[in-house]
């Protein structure tokens, strides 16, 4: 999906008003706008079809019927409280009373109704979490009943993502959502243009007192040293960097957070294209990559490195969980065996986002010593969202969300026929019983040991996507910030608490 970039004269007066007086020197009565640094701009701000990763884009717009903490569990959000039932076959949902949209639509049980059937659409990439939603009843204004098909227990995650992200009903079909959304959460947006993204304090936010910031400026820079240096000259308050940079940041007086996150970086094969329909062929692959060194060269060793898509600490997590073996003798005789003792080639399309393009070219290196020729296919974010979505390509390599909105999404999506992300229906034994037995119930305890033995039947048969490591998220802030964005482990960005003892003095 390409870019859509919009603006009106009134939205671009306001935008103006927030960025001249938030390069002021910071007297008490101006507004306080918080410039941050991130990787891209936005590809959509319709939250049905925007790629997991620009959730930062859409945090301050839309709120979730779930919250997700800090650390991967739920708070209330739009609904208040929850209960699922003992067959985890319904959900009801009890809401958040005096909340409206941010054109005065009232939020309530007729609004959750048309939120869920509008995401259940084809064309959304959130329509697959919701494939066991039958029906949504509305019991009264605050009380709505999700009702599934199949065991629901994944249903908490899903409503904390971008599925659980409310639109004002009146807008759900409108042809310019994607540039002019409507949500009920604490910012407008007031400007959008290639390389900034700027929002305003809604006043009629319900819990507007907790907000203290009066705006946000989310500035894209692809190239890491640009966004390093934007914040060290004062042009923004906070970025997000790569791991090799820390160091850098707190030598220049930047506070730096590392915040740990179920996203990995990895390496996504089309299973339909021949070679790698061939299981000795992805296990080659796997064991070709000396994930160590790729650390240590790429992240200066803050990528721990992996062998499954989630990272220790977090449920989901194998227990013996750790680095994959790297053999590039027995990688070679695996090839051999497929009937490739000359290697083949094929072709790893990347994002122009300096990290990925230096993993990839990393990657490259790695594979032609065992004989496999990888070209390069570099593009810019919109345009590889486009191919990975369609699925016509041989391998995409990227950050993948392995938890969000919930790890059995993930595995639906990659491990299983018809995922999203499975153009060449990949199907290990016995894996949709397992996403099957992993959904019966929300209990993670009970949940972790079928999704556990589902990743190990990948990891024996060769995985579609192949784990490299995880990054965490690399904040650094200036010395004015008192209180960082809060990023939770499965990538929610919350702008609620960030304070600053004045506004930034670039500009």
């Amino acid at each position: 999906m390409a870019h859509l970039w919009r603006r009106s004269g009134a939205v671009t007066v306001l935008a103006l008003l927030l960025a001249v007086t938030g390069c002021s020197s910071g007297a008490a009565d101006e507004p306080v706008v918080f410039r941050v640094g991130f990787g891209g701009d936005p590809v959509t701000l319709d939250p049905r079809v925007s790629p997991p990763a620009y959730n930062i884009f859409l945090s301050p717009l839309y709120d979730t019927l779930i919250k997700s903490t800090a650390d991967g569990g739920y708070a209330p959000g739009l609904a208040t409280a929850w209960e699922l039932s003992p067959d985890a076959l319904r959900l009801s949902l009890t809401l958040r009373e005096g909340v409206t949209f941010q054109d005065g639509t009232p939020f309530d049980a007729e609004a959750v109704r048309a939120n869920l059937e509008a995401a259940k659409e084809p064309g959304t990439l959130v329509a697959r979490t919701l494939t066991e939603l039958d029906r949504v009843e509305v019991v009264d204004p605050t009380h709505v009943v999700l009702h599934m098909r199949s065991p629901g227990g994944h249903m908490l995650g899903v409503l904390a993502g971008e599925t659980g992200m409310m639109i004002s009903p009146g807008h759900l079909d409108s042809p310019d959502l994607a540039t002019n959304p409507v949500g009920a959460g604490p910012f407008r947006l007031t400007e959008l243009t290639g390389g900034r993204t700027t929002y305003a304090k809604w006043d009629g936010y319900w819990n507007a007192a907790a907000i203290e910031l009066d705006g946000i400026e989310i500035h894209g820079f692809p190239d890491d040293t640009a966004r390093l240096a934007a914040l060290r000259s004062g042009q923004l308050d906070s970025s997000f960097l790569f791991p090799t940079q820390i160091e850098q940041a707190e030598s220049a007086g930047l506070k730096t957070t590392i915040f740990p996150r179920t996203a990995v970086h990895a390496v996504l094969l089309n299973t339909s294209r021949s070679e790698f329909a061939k299981p000795q062929v992805r296990q080659a692959l796997n064991l070709a990559l000396d994930r160590a060194q790729l650390s240590e060269t790429l992240y200066g060793g803050h990528c721990a490195v992996a062998d499954q898509p989630y990272p220790d600490g977090y449920w989901a997590a194998p227990p013996d969980g750790g680095a994959a073996a790297y053999d590039r003798d027995r990688a070679r005789a695996l090839l051999a065996e497929a009937g490739l003792p000359d290697g083949f080639e094929f072709t790893l399309s990347a994002s122009n986002i300096t990290t990925f393009q230096r993993l990839a070219e990393a990657v490259q290196g790695q594979l032609a010593e065992i004989g496999v020729r990888v070209k390069l296919d570099i593009r810019d974010n919109p345009s590889l969202t486009a191919l990975r979505q369609s699925g016509n390509f041989d391998a995409v390599g990227g950050q993948y969300e392995s938890g969000r909105p919930d790890p059995t999404t993930f595995l639906t999506d990659f491990y299983l026929p018809g995922g999203v992300f499975n153009p060449g229906r990949f199907n290990p034994p016995g894996g949709q019983e397992l996403v099957a037995q992993a959904r019966r119930t929300a209990d993670v305890a009970v949940r972790k040991e079928p999704i556990q033995r589902l990743v190990a039947e990948v990891a024996a048969s060769g995985p579609p996507i192949i784990p490299v490591c995880f990054p965490g998220y690399v904040e650094a802030d200036a010395p004015h910030v008192t209180h960082p964005v809060s990023v939770s482990v499965l990538g929610d960005y919350d702008f609620s608490a960030v304070r600053m003892t004045s506004p930034g003095s670039g500009g």
